[in-house]
């Protein structure tokens, strides 16, 4: 019986969204629902997607920073005072000898084709193969900056899972026009996914939702391990992790590897491999019908067979058995918005594929999933959805605005979560994991491609490990945020490998209009489930 429990909790600003007589208000400096990440072992935190959201989309009517209302602020500047609030949070409540904190970097979109040299790409949509190489032509996403000016100032360690690059160069990543809006609704953000409610199948124990991670044998044995998009929560006895992001690996998975004593796992390239992907999309239970591009009609497939390469080692092939054997009695906790549902699909699938004669139970009640894969040794994996509430004022203080910059509410909310995770977080019980910026591709000129509109059409990843593109403010943010907290928080930088991947968004095969934001699954999520296996084998 592995025990472990892997939950999600959805909560896409870190910071509190409260609703109020003047409307929603998006509380910069509030982070109240940190209560639900203690008693974690390992914490994984991500936030980013929805900073930049305007119009009937933005879920607040106002920012409030102190006792000051905001009708809207910038966003970065927002962006980033969210993360130092989170950043407050994890050096206040964060015990690194019990909770270990990672921090997911930017994933980014594929709307633009300029940004990975194919102008004429205007979206994701039936983009194929990653970008070439391990440089993404595009700007990197300003909000990873951000993260990592708030991870450097942070007291206590967090680790930052850098997939920025590794999602930038998957533009064929997305479920484009094959996601849940189809035709309708483009999304080359993310491939979103929703977990089907299976109560006649399943009876779960579990708490959070398991992003990527890896770690020695008997490491998490007694510990539950929560995965968080915006907040992974892994409760880990066990030193922090060194932010160097080496890794040794003693187990021979066939694959040949580099040993590196210093790696950075999010500096890279994807290269195709046609050995991926780790599972059949077309099979697994557990993708959300908008990021199921090839159910939706994708017909290209060399999407599904890029891996990400880092520069200086090899990463380790994910062995979903070990995975669960690690695991073994933990909780593991995904609390983001649907970027980290994209990210807990794709573990789901992982999990399942290595164990697919087990019978299992999936338990939906509100913002609350919970997975259990029952094997012989009964491994629990848990998803916890927090509740999303669509606001309209923010809220800082006393203060109400109407609207506020996306980035300052961004930095305000984050360093709310920042200060809960400092105040409630024990690191010897629990570990924290930030989630990086996840890139989205609507824009063409950020991979040189002016003449595209978004990431349909985009078959192929940007080459190298440059993306021509701007950064995203909100890594600024992130990264400013988690550097100023006490506890330890873990980036998962994943910023870069995102950016990159300008073909696998589910563009026109989303279900319903142009998704350019979110990724095809199988597809680049699972990149950043290895990547967090990798580290986990690390510590």
């Amino acid at each position: 019986d592995y025990g472990v429990k892997v939950m999600r909790n959805r909560n896409v600003f870190l910071v509190d969204v409260v609703k109020e007589d003047m409307g929603r208000v998006l509380k910069l400096d509030s982070i109240k629902s940190g209560k639900l990440w203690e008693g974690i072992d390992t914490l994984i935190f991500n936030t980013w997607h929805w900073w930049n959201r305007r119009g009937p989309s933005q879920p607040w009517d106002y920012i409030q920073v102190g006792n000051k209302i905001y009708k809207d602020m910038d966003r970065m500047v927002a962006f980033e005072t969210a993360l130092n609030t989170w950043a407050g949070w994890v050096d206040s409540n964060i015990d690194p000898t019990k909770t270990r904190v990672f921090f997911q970097g930017v994933s980014p979109s594929h709307y633009n084709g300029t940004e990975w040299n194919e102008p004429s790409a205007k979206t994701c949509l039936g983009q194929k193969q990653p970008v070439v190489g391990s440089r993404y032509p595009g700007e990197t996403p300003p909000a990873l900056a951000i993260q990592k000016k708030v991870l450097s100032k942070i007291r206590k360690p967090v680790t930052l899972l850098d997939i920025t690059n590794l999602s930038l160069l998957r533009k064929d990543g997305h479920p484009s026009i094959y996601g849940l809006g189809g035709r309708t609704k483009m999304d080359c953000s993310h491939c979103y996914a929703q977990i089907e409610l299976a109560v006649n199948r399943f009876q779960l124990d579990c708490h959070f939702c398991f992003f990527q991670m890896a770690v020695h044998p008997g490491l998490f044995r007694h510990h539950p391990v929560a995965l968080l998009s915006l907040v992974t929560l892994l409760n880990l006895t066990h030193q922090a992790y060194a932010e160097k992001y080496s890794y040794e690996s003693g187990q021979d998975d066939g694959e040949p590897r580099k040993q590196s004593n210093s790696c950075n796992l999010f500096k890279g390239s994807w290269v195709f491999d046609d050995s991926y992907p780790l599972y059949n999309g077309l099979i697994c239970p557990f993708i959300n019908p908008g990021l199921n591009c090839q159910k939706n009609g994708r017909p290209d497939k060399l999407y599904l067979s890029y891996r990400w390469n880092p520069d200086d080692c090899d990463l380790p092939r994910f062995d979903g058995q070990d995975f669960l054997q690690r695991f073994k009695g933990k909780k593991i906790m995904l609390v983001g918005d649907s970027l980290s549902s994209n990210q807990w699909q794709s573990l789901a699938c992982i999990l399942h594929n290595a164990v697919p004669d087990s019978n299992y139970t999936l338990v939906q009640r509100g913002p609350l999933s919970k997975l259990t894969f029952l094997v012989n040794f009964s491994p629990k994996l848990f998803l916890t959805r927090a509740t999303f509430i669509i606001w309209d004022y923010y809220q800082v203080g006393d203060k109400l605005s109407k609207d506020m910059d996306p980035m300052e509410a961004y930095k305000i909310a984050l360093t709310t979560w920042s200060k809960w995770v400092d105040s409630n977080i024990d690191p010897t019980n629990t570990t924290v994991f930030f989630q990086g910026i996840s890139t989205v591709h609507y824009e063409g000129k950020n991979w040189n491609e002016p003449e595209v509109a978004s990431c349909n059409g985009q078959t192929q990843p940007i080459p190298g490990s440059n993306y021509p593109g701007n950064r995203y403010p909100g890594e600024v943010i992130v990264k400013s945020v988690l550097s100023n907290m006490t506890k330890p928080v873990y980036l998962l930088d994943i910023t870069l490998l995102t950016q990159l991947r300008k073909d696998g968004h589910p563009s026109q095969y989303a279900g319903g209009g142009m998704d350019c934001s979110h990724w095809c699954l199988a597809g680049v999520p699972d990149a950043w489930n290895q990547l967090l296996y990798t580290i986990l084998l690390q510590m």
